[in-house]
């Protein structure tokens, strides 16, 4: 990508960060998730920049992108409730195992993944629980993402098999 190009979409989205984040807000209803929404989608703009074509419209396309990680948050959210990871309390160790503030599991799931799994399926759905992407995780254990997408796969076979859906 030009040079040039980067630097376009670098300032249309800095001048642009005001109606981003009040679209946010009109999509989260809360001033911190409406602010992480917007680093989210800044970077992803930038990290797409070269798919921006000039002729388009930036906003529309910066939208567009909001939207679509504002829905995978909230899908994200709606798995963490149904598998009742939310109400984890973080202080009781016979329910639960918390690697630090924000990451806990059910000691049951916990123990099946440390347990009945194996390693490389256990490290790449631990991963993916915690938030990383499939490229993100191929890099921590040195191998292509669509190895981890077939780890994945499989450990979450397994563990809809032992724990139900």
């Amino acid at each position: 990508m030009k040079r040039s190009n980067r630097l376009l979409v670098c300032e249309k989205l800095e001048r642009n960060q005001a109606y981003l984040l009040d679209t946010a807000m009109s999509l989260t209803k809360n001033v911190a998730e409406a602010q992480d929404l917007l680093q989210q989608t800044s970077l992803a703009i930038l990290a797409n920049a070269d798919s921006y074509e000039e002729m388009g419209c930036f906003i529309g396309w910066a939208t567009k992108i909001m939207r679509h990680l504002h829905l995978n948050n909230e899908n994200y959210k709606k798995i963490r409730k149904k598998m009742g990871y939310d109400d984890i309390p973080a202080d009781d160790s016979s329910v639960a195992v918390c690697e630090n503030d924000e990451t806990c599991y059910c000691r049951d799931v916990y123990d099946f993944i440390a347990a009945g799994l194996p390693t490389e399926q256990a490290d790449a759905i631990s991963l993916a629980f915690e938030g990383y992407s499939y490229n993100e995780i191929a890099n921590e254990v040195s191998s292509t993402p669509a190895t981890v997408k077939n780890r994945i796969h499989a450990a979450r076979t397994i563990l809809r098999k032992e724990f139900g859906d």
